[in-house]
């Protein structure tokens, strides 16, 4: 037995339907960072994290236990200014 929904709008009304996208950046002020997150924001993730690399805002500390540590002494002095990111290694499998 097969089910079949109908939308309640008709072709007609749907292509009617506006959409909006936000594409301008407001929140961060300083050119710098603004051009990291517009990276960020078109999807370009890697070349974001070396933007901020250039700019001394990326601090990556290998061992677990001192990065928890550092990201809640940072994140306690300054909540606003706190942004991290965890990558995790997977070993590789054949």
């Amino acid at each position: 037995m097969a089910v079949h929904l109908r939308s309640r709008r008709t072709k007609s009304e749907t292509d009617k339907l506006l959409t909006s996208t936000l594409d301008d950046i407001v929140r961060q002020k300083d050119p710098a960072l603004k051009s990291a997150v517009e990276l960020l924001a078109t999807g370009q993730v890697s070349g974001a994290l070396d933007v901020l690399q250039q700019q001394g805002r990326v601090k990556e500390i290998p061992n677990q236990e001192e990065r928890v540590r550092a990201i809640a002494k940072s994140y306690v002095e300054s909540p606003v200014n706190t942004l991290t990111f965890h990558r995790t290694m997977l070993p590789a499998t054949n």
